[in-house]
């Protein structure tokens, strides 16, 4: 593994990484290297880790397959370690190895406490996930992008674009999420995963979808203490899809206590919420 800060530069591009390791430290891409990722190859990114992309318009950083039939697995963020990709191409990830198609993305970004509000462990800006074999991000255990992500654009997906816990939903930046093989930004809405705190569905240009193979269609709004009220809020012309038999609880559990949860939908004629 990667203990110590290192850059990788343009000149020594292409960094052929053959099999996968753990990052424990800062790693830097200049802009337009170059960086081939065997097949299956998977990186972790732990505590005190962090993957840097300092691409630019006119010189992206570029991530891609060593094997052009063979697509390397995934860039995954663990317990506080980073992503922070600008101008950057990920091209040929996904890999789901064993995994269901929705079980697996091509970045994994998971936070160090899920029980705590989304982190900000991944930042994009200007980032394209294209061709990969599963999905394009997945975000659980309390992972999240930053607020200042923007301009991502996720195609060519064997399955969906996103597939998020729905407490992290609110993170998902503006971009571009068509020309997948399912076109919704998949939610798993309990557990931990369930609207506990504030949280925002902003329209995205796709449909969010409850519900996947590992998952019942079922979309949970309530408070945990010490927080007394959840709501979730839908913006104008956002789509709510629910897998056959999913349903929405708005604090569903009977008691003479004040409510947990609150629902607010306001759309508007030129744009409902369905």
């Amino acid at each position: 593994g990667i203990t110590q800060p290192q850059v990788w530069t343009a000149a020594a591009s292409p960094h052929v990484v053959p099999s996968g390791f753990t990052i424990r430290a800062a790693v830097t891409l200049e802009p337009c290297a170059v960086v081939r990722l065997g097949p299956d190859v998977t990186l972790i990114v732990n505590a005190g880790g962090s993957i840097v992309a300092n691409g630019l318009a006119d010189r992206p950083v570029v991530i891609e397959r060593q094997d052009p039939a063979r697509p390397w697995s995934r860039i995954q963020a663990l317990g506080g370690g980073t992503l922070r990709l600008t101008h950057t191409r990920l091209l040929g990830g996904g890999a789901p190895l064993n995994a269901p198609l929705d079980a697996a993305a091509a970045i994994d970004v998971r936070g160090a406490d899920q029980t705590q509000p989304p982190g900000e462990q991944l930042h994009v800006d200007n980032v394209l996930i294209e061709g990969s074999a599963s999905q394009g991000v997945l975000l659980r255990e309390a992972g999240g992008f930053s607020l200042a992500s923007t301009g991502l654009v996720i195609r060519g997906s064997a399955h969906a674009p996103i597939d998020a816990w729905a407490s992290a939903a609110g993170t998902i930046p503006s971009g571009t999420y068509t020309g997948n093989a399912r076109d919704e930004i998949t939610l798993e809405g309990t557990g931990l995963g369930a609207i506990v705190r504030d949280a925002t569905l902003r329209d995205r240009g796709v449909a969010y979808r409850v519900g996947d193979s590992l998952t019942d269609g079922r979309l949970d709004v309530a408070a945990r203490p010490p927080l007394t009220l959840a709501t979730l809020t839908i913006e104008p012309n956002v789509t709510l899809r629910f897998k056959r038999g999913g349903a929405l609880f708005v604090q569903f559990a009977q008691n003479t206590s004040p409510a947990t949860g609150a629902l607010v939908a306001q759309g508007t004629p030129q744009a409902p919420i369905r």
